[in-house]
């Protein structure tokens, strides 16, 4: 056989990932240059050759092992057949192969460019061979098959003692988890419980006081007393006056937000009952609408009497109430005699505007209206209604937010960590039980790979090419016959089993596809023109804009005698006013000559002056981040639609808004919902007083995008401290004042300040890091139990990490040796809690431990302070009460910070 020397170059590295985290590198290795240059070279390079051997070994690091190899071609088999040690060894033995040409190819590409290195003469013969002094010694095929064959071996009784000290180890872990867990979830379940009968018996407390209340109004919590309430009012309809419209304002409002209450914190009362509630509220909404028309009505059944001349031929009338402001305008009509014709002279003298727009301004709602120059209000009047809360948006479908089916156990309120944790190792439990038949074919199909390398099959050679190989072999034969071996021992990859996913695999992908599958079914899908009210909320109450038929007039006949027509159904009829509007097409074939360009603005103008032209100045009320979106309520499809809303112009300056509409009625200007998130940044610690030594509660710190809060929470009450970042013109009847949780947080989100997102926030924001649910609620709960000794911020790691696990800063709060130290980082997961040595500063996450020795198991937050703090801080947690951490804990999710922050 030809004695010819295969050299091998070193072109290009390249990462092999595995399964236990270690990286392996692999070198390419090619097969490229000729024997007599190769020779020539190495006589030439011998001494400078044997000082670089030392430096032509590569060290490959596998299952925690260092091996030396020399830089073969067989190297690659070497790989291979350590990563055998893994589950999915023969699937990636296959791809190893396939990327092994593809690198050969590679590498050889790279050698037509560039001279290889004479100083790593690689060798490899198909037998032994005297070599001279001085040159690398070769290595035989077959010696590398020896080396395959043992590790693998080795592999395969490795992969099953693994896996049996794998059960072992997540047997034993679970046991401690689900031991560390019952002991918090004994200490959370006695403050809910206490909470809860601290509830149950205020709401006792408040229903007795609404049984002995003596103010002639129904008890909200009986059902036949609102029922009884509204009969008796529908026969009240006689009695509608504006003077009796503030009183009938002020006791519907109270009795709604009674039964608001009841809907949404009782806990004494059924589905069924709750259902009644509602549909008794939206009864009484729909009356109190309609007693303020028909007041209007009363009202204008008499202009003469109960409105304010302007001047001879108009008239006016304004009511102010806390709730509600009423203002109507209306032209008078005036007697014309029985045999005089009435002209069109005469017309435009008795009717003003007729010939020119109606420009009305209601200075008390701070609207401005201009109606088309075809309306001249004849026998009409304008009405501009101003309503201080919105009725409407309640009955819109988009305003609730969408249900997920009970296939969703990750957002199941009842379900805790501890029962989450059993569950959870109950069904690794059974898919392992399940995948023991597959995981026992595939180590049935290494040991027959491992045969095959064993007993390989001996090709039969033709005498002819067996003279004809003993006259010439070349470095290319070597490498065929190399690689046939490898194709006849390795399986197809057709002929392999598909890869087996580990249990937690399995688990981390279901969970995965539920999070991504919840975000679409939490999106509230709309028509174009709708306005999504989960992305927008009406603020600033509603303003209506009518136009009514004056009711025929009273007619005096003298000696106190009136003669009045009477239509009926007494009750106001609304002129219909609704006029489409569409751009002017011009003629695409048409030059465009500036007389065609002029007549198109003219005709865009004419479109547009056929439409009814509003000008509003945005209430102080309420924080205006983005340019409020103007919506028309439709009541046939009860959407917020902006279909009939046009060329709106808005002006930061003045804080006004103009937009001409084709459709007249309620109108409201909706707002973002979402501005200030993501939030930049949170911090939850004591409060210290003066003294620095009574913490007596608990500060929640929030950096949203355009403002800053501070929240103080003490007991179950809660008051927001400061506001900083805007103006705080709203919000100065509540700054410094405490509250219940719920009213602040309604307070707040009525003047447009929303920092309480729900969770299908994510479905109508990118880039926000959702945490694992169930994990992020049990971690609220024990920050709370921790809050009056811990000092908890937000880490700019927990958006960079994936859904299972959430990073933040912690730091005592207490004793002199922590006061010193800097916040230490942590790492919560579903399964453990631990201190980790990245900083907020690192140039790169690390969720290698904090010490080197702190080996320890912590199965949650609450459980790692109660091993690792100081005393004084150890006392503190047992200290706090049920009232603050509750009130703590909801307001954590009510912020949801953890996950709305980025």
């Amino acid at each position: 056989m030809n004695s010819s020397n295969h050299v091998l170059s070193e072109t290009s590295m390249s990462t092999i990932p595995r399964q236990n985290g270690i990286q392996t590198p692999l070198t390419s290795l090619h097969f490229n240059l000729d024997q007599e240059e190769i020779l020539k070279r190495e006589s030439s390079n011998k001494e400078s050759m044997i000082d670089q051997k030392s430096k032509n070994q590569e060290h490959i690091v596998f299952n925690n092992s260092e091996i030396s190899y020399e830089e073969y071609i067989e190297d690659i088999e070497e790989v291979e057949k350590e990563r055998a040690k893994s589950f999915d060894a023969p699937r990636r033995v296959l791809s190893l192969v396939e990327k092994w040409r593809e690198w050969q190819k590679e590498a050889m590409a790279a050698l037509a460019e560039h001279e290889p290195d004479i100083h790593k003469p690689w060798k490899i013969l198909p037998t032994e061979k005297k070599i001279e002094p001085g040159i690398e010694v070769p290595i035989r095929i077959e010696d590398i098959r020896d080396k395959i064959i043992k590790d693998l071996q080795d592999n395969i009784r490795m992969e099953q003692q693994y896996e049996k000290e794998r059960k072992e180890f997540e047997a034993e872990e679970a046991k401690n988890r689900q031991k560390q867990l019952e002991q918090t979830h004994t200490i959370l379940s006695r403050h809910w419980r206490a909470y809860m009968k601290n509830m149950i018996k205020l709401e006792e407390e408040e229903n007795w006081v609404r049984y002995m209340t003596c103010d002639g109004l129904p008890n909200p919590g009986l059902l036949s007393d609102m029922n009884t309430f509204l009969f008796l009012w529908s026969l009240e309809d006689e009695l509608a006056t504006m003077d009796t419209i503030e009183e009938k304002c002020r006791v519907i409002i109270h009795l709604l937000n009674k039964l608001d209450k009841i809907i949404r914190f009782s806990t004494l009362i059924t589905k069924e009952y709750v259902t009644e509630c509602e549909t008794i509220a939206a009864q009484l909404r729909l009356k109190l609408q309609r007693w303020i028309d028909l007041a209007c009505y009363r009202m204008l059944r008499n202009i003469e009497t109960n409105m304010t001349r302007e001047n001879t031929k108009t008239t006016r009338y304004v009511r102010t109430t806390n709730k509600a402001i009423c203002c109507v305008w209306a032209p008078i009509t005036l007697p014309i005699g029985m045999k005089r014709q009435v002209t069109e002279r005469d017309r435009l003298s008795v009717f003003p505007g007729v010939g020119k727009c109606i420009e009305i301004e209601f200075k008390e709602i701070k609207l401005r209206i201009k109606m088309p120059s075809d309306m001249d209000c004849h026998c009409m009047a304008i009405r501009g209604l101003w309503l201080a809360y919105d009725h409407y948006s309640i009955g819109s479908n988009s305003y609730w937010m969408s249900k997920l089916p009970e296939l969703f156990d990750l957002w199941n309120p009842t379900l805790g960590l501890f029962e989450y944790s059993v569950k959870e190792y109950d069904e690794k439990i059974r898919i392992g039980e399940e995948q023991a038949e597959g995981r026992r074919l595939r180590l049935e199909e290494k040991k027959a790979i491992l045969e095959k390398l064993e007993y390989p099959s001996v090709p039969r050679i033709d005498r002819r090419k067996r003279v004809r190989k003993q006259k010439k072999s070349s470095p290319k034969d070597h490498q065929t016959e190399f690689e046939s071996m490898l194709t006849s021992i390795l399986p197809s990859k057709s002929e392999l089993l598909p890869y087996l996913p580990t249990p937690n695999e399995i688990i981390l992908e279901r969970e995965e596809k539920a999070m991504s599958e919840s975000k679409k079914l939490l999106f509230t899908r709309c028509e174009k023109t709708e306005v999504n009210l989960r992305k927008y909320k009406i603020l600033g109450g509603v303003f209506c804009v009518d136009i009514l038929y004056q009711p025929p007039q009273p007619k005096d006949l003298g000696k106190d005698t009136y003669l009045t027509t009477l239509e009926l159904p007494k009750e106001p009829k609304f002129v219909p006013f609704y006029k489409p509007y569409e751009t002017p097409q011009s003629d695409p074939d048409s030059e465009r000559t500036p007389e065609i360009i002029e007549a198109e603005m003219k005709a865009l103008e004419e479109a547009m002056d056929a439409l009814v032209l509003l000008t509003l100045k945005l209430p102080d009320s309420v924080f205006w981040f983005e340019p409020p979106v103007v919506a028309h309520w439709l009541p046939e499809k009860r959407i917020w639609s902006t279909k009939d809303i046009h060329d709106i112009k808005y002006n930061e300056e003045k804080q006004t808004i103009a937009f001409r509409t084709g459709r007249l009625g309620i109108h409201g200007l909706a707002g973002y919902k979402y501005a200030n998130l993501p939030f930049q940044s949170w911090e939850l610690k004591p409060e210290t007083k003066k003294s620095g030594c009574v913490h007596i509660g608990v500060i929640l710190t929030v950096t949203a995008a355009m403002v800053q809060a501070e929240f103080l929470i003490r007991e179950d009450q809660v008051c927001l401290k400061s506001f900083t970042g805007i103006t705080s013109t709203p919000l100065e009847e509540i700054l410094g004042e405490y509250f219940k949780l719920e009213y602040l947080i309604e307070r707040l989100q009525q003047v447009g300040c929303d920092l309480f997102p729900e969770r299908d926030a994510a479905s109508y924001l990118k880039g926000l890091p959702i945490k694992h649910p169930i994990a992020e609620k049990h971690l609220r709960e024990c920050m709370a139990l921790l809050s009056t000794s811990y000092i908890f911020s937000w880490s700019r790691w927990n958006a960079t990490r994936d859904f299972r696990e959430i990073v933040l800063q912690f730091k005592e709060a207490h004793g002199c040796i922590a006061k010193e130290r800097t916040n230490q980082m942590l790492l919560v997961t579903p399964s453990r809690t631990m201190r980790i040595r990245c900083t907020e500063v690192s140039s790169e996450f690390s969720d290698l431990p904090f010490e080197d020795q702190d080996t320890k198991y912590y199965a949650d937050l609450y459980q790692l302070a109660l091993h690792t703090a100081g005393i004084k801080t150890r006392l503190l947690t047992k200290q706090i009460t049920y009232k603050l951490a509750s009130t703590v804990t909801q307001l954590l999710e009510r912020t949801n910070v953890i996950s709305m922050s980025s």
